[in-house]
């Protein structure tokens, strides 16, 4: 069973919060990380911005990155919230099994 790191950032620590809740609560992921503030510059509209955002570091199956994408962008603020997905092609085994578990 692969497995997946999904990064996203939210505009605020409660946006964060929730929709790690949900998708822990979902069992769509095994773990969120949620790390602030994340310094970020970016093009929008043509024009450069920056923001303080928070990141959220998503630990889940290949199997279940639909349902983490569909939870994210039911509960995001941003009209294009940043989806990242990596595959993660190694990992300390007793963690790979227990993200195993831990998500349906």
């Amino acid at each position: 069973m692969p497995f997946t790191l999904i990064l996203t950032t939210s505009a605020t620590l409660k946006e964060a919060k929730i929709i790690a809740r949900k998708l822990v609560e979902a069992k769509a992921a095994a773990c969120v990380n949620i790390s602030r503030p994340v310094n970020s510059i970016y093009r929008w509209n043509g024009k450069i911005e920056k923001a303080k955002e928070v990141m959220l570091f998503i630990k889940t199956t290949s199997r279940s990155v639909r349902r983490v994408k569909k939870i994210i962008l039911a509960e995001h603020s941003y009209q294009v919230p940043e989806i990242i997905c990596l595959p993660i092609w190694q990992g300390h085994q007793p963690y790979m099994d227990w993200i195993k578990d831990a998500v349906c």
